[in-house]
C-alpha cells in the first residue's frame, strides 16, 4: 500500500520535473544556435533532434527531485517522524525508491549507450546543414560567425543560372586551435558542394608568436575542416558518436574507447543511485517547511559532481587507472558519507 503511494508521487513529480528541465535545457541550446539557423521552421526539428542528448542531463536531476519533493512534503507536518521510527514504513519507502530507479533505468541505459550518441551525431550534421543554408543568406559588408571558430566577410555576391554562388572580395578567419589563426583573403570564391574555391588571394598563418604568409592563384577551403576542428580534437571526441556495439568492438585495442565505455557505465550507476542519494540528503537535511530550494540545489549539485568527475576522467587518456578513480571514487565517497550520516539521524 505504502509502496504504491510513494511510486505514484515519485512518477508524478518526475514527469513534471523532467518536462520542465528538458524544455529549459533544449531551448537554451537551440537559443545559442539561432545565428546559424536559416529559418524559424527549422527550430522544431533541432529541438526534437537534441532532445535525447539533453535527456541524459535532465533525467537524473528529475529523478532526484521526484524523490526529494515527495519526501520533503512530509516534513512540513512532521509526518516524516513516522518513517524514522517505523521500520516497516522505512523499508516500504526504500523499496519504492529502488523500483522507481530501476524502472527509469530501462530507458536511461539505451539512452546513454545508443540514443544520445546517435542524437549527438545527427544533431551535428543537422547544424552543419542549416549553417550552410544560412551561409548563402548572410548580408554583405558584415562579419559573420556561423561555425564558432570561423569568421566570414565579403563585399558582394552573385548567383549564376545554375544556382552557384560566387562571393567577391573575401576575408576568412579560422581558429583551428586556440593558439592558431589562419586568415584567407581572395578576390572571389565559388561555393561548390561543401567547399569554396578561392581565387587570387593570400594565406596568413599565426601560431605561437610566429607568422607565415603565402599567395595563391587558386586554392580550396573545405568547411568540413572547420566542423572537425571543433568536434574531433581528441580521440574521446570521436567516441561521443559511438554506439555501445562500436565501443565494445574498440575496447580491446583502444584506451579512449575503454574510458568512454566506463564513463557511460558510471553515468548509469550514478543514475541508479541518484534517487537514493537524493533521499539521503532530504532525509538528513530536510526541514519542517518548504524543501523546494534544498531539492533543487542538492539535485543539481549531485549532477554537477557527476559531470565534473566524468569530464576530468576524460583528461587522463594516457592513464586508465586515474580515469577510473575520477569516475568511481567521488560516487563511492559521497554515497558513504550520506549513508553514515543518515544512519545517525535514525
Amino acid at each position: 500500500m505504502l509502496i504504491g503511494y510513494f511510486l505514484k508521487n515519485f512518477y508524478k513529480n518526475f514527469f513534471i520535473s523532467f518536462g520542465i528541465i528538458s524544455f529549459v535545457l533544449v531551448a537554451s541550446n537551440v537559443f545559442v544556435r539561432i545565428p546559424a539557423i536559416s529559418s524559424v521552421w527549422n527550430i522544431p526539428v533541432i529541438f526534437w533532434t537534441m532532445l535525447p542528448l539533453m535527456t541524459v542531463f535532465s533525467m537524473p536531476i528529475a529523478a532526484g527531485l521526484a524523490v526529494q519533493l515527495t519526501i520533503g512534503s512530509h516534513f512540513i507536518g512532521d509526518e516524516i517522524l513516522f518513517f524514522k521510527f517505523s521500520n516497516a514504513a522505512y523499508k516500504a519507502l526504500v523499496k519504492a525508491i529502488f523500483i522507481f530507479a530501476l524502472s527509469l533505468s530501462v530507458v536511461y541505459v539505451p539512452l546513454v549507450f545508443d540514443w544520445a550518441p546517435r542524437s549527438y551525431l545527427v544533431g551535428k550534421k543537422l547544424l552543419l546543414k542549416l549553417a550552410q543554408e544560412k551561409f548563402f543568406q548572410v548580408e554583405a559588408n558584415k562579419f559573420h560567425s556561423l561555425f564558432g571558430r570561423f569568421t566570414f566577410f565579403f563585399k558582394s555576391k552573385s548567383v549564376d543560372s545554375a544556382g552557384a554562388y560566387t562571393f567577391h572580395d573575401i576575408l576568412l578567419i579560422v581558429h583551428p586551435k586556440d593558439v592558431e589563426k589562419v586568415i584567407f583573403s581572395a578576390k572571389e570564391g565559388v561555393f561548390v558542394n561543401n567547399a569554396m574555391l578561392l581565387k587570387h588571394g593570400s594565406i596568413s598563418t599565426e601560431k605561437s608568436g610566429k607568422s607565415h604568409f603565402a599567395s595563391f592563384d587558386q586554392t580550396e577551403f573545405n568547411f568540413n575542416s572547420v566542423i572537425k576542428s571543433e568536434d574531433a580534437e581528441g580521440g574521446l571526441k570521436h567516441m561521443k558518436f559511438c554506439s555501445w556495439k562500436k565501443l565494445l568492438n574498440l575496447k580491446s585495442g583502444s584506451n579512449e574507447a575503454n574510458i568512454e565505455w566506463n564513463k557511460r557505465l558510471a553515468q548509469v550507476i550514478w543514475f541508479l543511485l541518484f534517487p537514493f542519494l537524493a533521499f539521503l540528503i532530504i532525509f538528513t537535511f530536510g526541514k519542517t517547511k518548504s524543501n523546494l530550494m534544498l531539492s533543487l540545489v542538492s539535485s543539481s549539485l549531485l549532477f554537477l559532481i557527476l559531470y565534473i568527475s566524468t569530464s576530468i576522467a576524460q583528461l587522463f587518456i594516457s592513464s586508465f587507472f586515474l580515469a577510473l578513480v575520477c569516475l568511481y571514487l567521488p560516487l563511492l565517497f559521497l554515497t558513504s558519507i550520506l549513508f553514515f550520516r543518515s544512519l545517525r539521524q535514525r
